[in-house]
């Protein structure tokens, strides 16, 4: 790990796994170099992305579609992701971030460093992020595409 690398954690510690990671960055002389901040609200978290070079969501649970994956790059972070359920999709399969598949730390700290020493990577996939959630996820975007589904649920409904 980079001497420089600092990795803030984000989230309510779950189960016997934050113990474990626990032990694992002091056995490795490493702790320092962790932020456990816990449940960050939702208002506070564009101020975290602000300040990180790049996000990573290790999800190893399906998701469907990752609010945290499309948060960051609303905030023009690069995200690796691993690939699990629909993550990918938010990512439009990889071309607007890195993936890597759940549950492979080799790939996971491949793309982690791979990331690290390319900062012209980092600004360019950050902006190509920033770009594609805007024209996919935002308000304006989705906003017409909510009212006419709605609008046919009325119309099935009457």
């Amino acid at each position: 790990m980079n001497k420089d690398c600092r990795l803030i954690n984000i989230g309510v510690p779950r189960g016997s796994v934050y113990k474990y990671c626990h032990e694992l960055l002091k056995s490795a002389n490493l702790i320092n170099k962790v932020i456990f901040a816990g449940f960050i609200p939702y208002d506070k978290l564009p101020a975290f992305y602000a300040n990180a070079d790049a996000v990573v969501v290790a999800s190893e649970i399906y998701e469907s579609f990752s609010y945290t994956v499309a948060q960051a790059m609303a905030c023009g972070k690069p995200v690796l992701s691993s690939s699990i359920g629909g993550i990918s999709e938010t990512l439009n399969n990889g071309k607007v971030g890195l993936l890597y598949e759940a549950g492979n730390n080799n790939e996971l700290i491949e793309g982690l460093t791979y990331l690290y020493n390319n900062n012209n990577l980092r600004k360019k996939l950050g902006n190509d992020a920033r770009k594609y959630s805007v024209e996919n996820f935002s308000t304006k975007k989705l906003k017409n595409i909510y009212l006419k589904y709605y609008k046919q649920i009325m119309i099935e409904l009457n």
